[in-house]
């Protein structure tokens, strides 16, 4: 039996929740409490946002013998087909939401018993979790993960980082706990290694900067390159953080450094995939090769390699091309489904992404590969996050690095890449985003990410007690957008509003995420985001054609 806890005893603090340390023997209070209220079904899907409330629901179902599914998304759809592909199954949530399926509300705050943390524990063998690929290649493909396994990857990662029974440190992530590296790196990690887990979910700047200030402990940041870009590019000042922890996208070494130079943490990262968990890390600073957490091998069969021992039993391929360096470690060339074959000569999507990150100036970018050639031609495509920069320059540089043959044609800039959560860029988004490129090029879609100053002067008299932001003042960011972004410094007057709908409240504080459309006659459309909802959206039109 494997113990779900690392810590020593009862007293030890296990999480930080609702501005308050919870110790051992009260989270396992609220594991026995929510445990006993669970219907008897064979799947509990875990959609808890709040990190402290998802590890209680986890281990619950455990308790309860039942297996967590971690969903690849929480929409509709998503969770009907679970629900077809499951049958006996029903939602474990933290809100008070209307939810499509059976749901179970997780509350949390039992009376602490007596009790040594060893008492709560589960045979290696326990199936914990099936956990689902990404989809950003596929379909999502379900993983069954055993306790031991997980368990004995969370303790490896903590031995790595020199974390094993620090009870000083806090683990904050910006990653959902449903996403393997979330699970591994964010909740596994701090119950094994007995450290402590802080609840939020952290996305925008300005959250992380109050989460970490928050806490007066060893910080450990859990995120992901998208998390790390915003912050070096927000005006935030953070608590000292003593180490960061990247995955799920390659991070450059130029953004490392001056994420390291800024915030003075040492920036490191995770390798893995949904088949394995984790495989290595590395600090980016330190080069491109990557070493095996302890235990593992790799064994080469014949094109392919297989990874195996400590934390992963059963032998499982790498997703990626590796050149192995020596039996601990080896360097990545790009994924076995990126192969790309043009004009005879081969490569990787992988390996051409890296080549045009590199470049100064990008921010960030993506190659694809069309399903279709155009005209019995197979050409790829590049999306490129890149202020300021002309595709002729974009295009010099990167002829440099590669293959004339495998030069973007067409090379679309845009101002940010459809990338979830977790930063990865599902393929059918990528897909989405070139074809809008493409049905408007040359003017196709820009998109800006804007915050409004929670000192705005128009807010204070706004509605006091609960500020929203005035429509006049998001209209006024979004013209002011057109004119620095679109090149139209007179935008404000030469331009109208022909339509506006105000969708939902927007707070002082929240990130605005803004996509111009330029259409015909000089008009612009656009559509406000706050996260996945839209706020605004609207159509401007120059004077000449207003009444059109």
């Amino acid at each position: 039996m494997i113990p779900l806890l690392g810590h020593r005893d009862g007293s030890q603090p296990v999480a930080f929740h609702a501005g308050r340390l919870i110790s051992a023997a009260e989270f396992i209070g609220d594991v026995n409490a929510f445990a006993e209220r669970l219907p008897t079904h064979t799947y509990a899907i875990n959609l808890c946002r709040d990190r402290y409330c998802f590890a209680v629901a986890f281990a619950a179902a455990m308790e309860r013998g039942q297996i967590n599914l971690l969903p690849p998304s929480q929409s509709p759809g998503t969770l009907g087909q679970l629900q077809n592909d499951y049958g006996s199954v029903y939602l474990m949530v933290d809100d008070d939401e209307a939810h499509p399926l059976e749901s179970i509300r997780v509350n949390v705050g039992a009376v602490p018993q007596p009790c040594a943390p060893e008492k709560l524990a589960f045979a290696e063998s326990t199936i914990a979790a099936i956990a689902f690929t990404s989809g950003s290649t596929g379909t999502p493909v379900p993983n069954r993960k055993t306790w031991g396994a997980l368990a004995a990857g969370g303790i490896s990662e903590a031995s790595r980082f020199g974390l094993v029974n620090d009870s000083s440190s806090v683990v904050f992530g910006t990653v959902p706990p449903q996403h393997m590296y979330g699970l591994e790196s964010t909740v596994i990690m701090a119950l094994r290694g007995g450290l402590i887990m802080h609840n939020e979910r952290l996305f925008f700047p300005a959250d992380i900067q109050a989460a970490l200030a928050s806490v007066d402990a060893r910080r450990v940041l859990v995120s992901t390159p998208v998390h790390l870009r915003a912050l070096l590019a927000s005006q935030v000042k953070l608590a000292p953080l003593w180490l960061t922890i990247c995955a799920t996208a390659p991070l450059s070494q130029e953004m490392a450094k001056g994420f390291e130079q800024r915030f003075g943490t040492m920036v490191h990262e995770v390798y893995g995939f949904t088949e394995a968990g984790m495989v290595a890390t590395r600090r980016t600073l330190d080069g491109p090769e990557w070493q095996l957490l302890a235990g593992l091998g790799i064994r080469q069969d014949r094109d392919r390699f297989m990874v195996s021992g400590g934390h992963v039993p059963a032998e499982v391929a790498f997703s990626d091309l590796i050149d192995l360096k020596d039996a601990e470690r080896f360097v990545l060339r790009g994924r076995n489904s990126d192969l790309v074959n043009v004009a005879g000569k081969r490569t990787s999507i992988g390996y051409l992404d890296h080549q045009i990150c590199a470049i100064e100036g990008v921010e960030d970018a993506a190659f694809l590969m069309p399903d279709e050639a155009r005209d019995g031609v197979t050409r790829l495509t590049a999306c490129v996050v890149a202020p300021g920069m002309k595709r002729e320059q974009l295009l010099s540089a990167l002829a440099e690095r590669i293959d004339p043959v495998f030069l973007p044609r067409p090379l679309y800039l845009v101002g940010a890449l459809p990338r979830n959560s977790t930063g990865k860029l599902p393929r059918s988004e990528l897909i989405k985003l070139a074809r809008e490129c493409g049905a408007t090029s040359p003017n196709h879609p820009v998109f800006i990410h804007r915050t409004i100053d929670p000192g705005h002067p128009a807010l204070p008299g706004h509605f006091p007690g609960d500020p929203v932001v005035p429509g006049v003042v998001l209209l006024d960011e979004i013209v002011d957008a057109i004119s620095a972004e679109l090149g139209r410094a007179n935008a404000a007057d030469e331009m109208t509003i022909r339509s506006a709908k105000f969708l939902r409240p927007v707070r002082p504080g929240d990130e605005l995420q803004i996509k111009l459309m330029p259409g015909a006659d000089n008009t612009v459309r656009f559509v406000c985001n706050v996260g996945a909802d839209a706020a605004v959206s609207g159509l401007l039109v120059p004077f000449r054609v207003r009444g059109q």
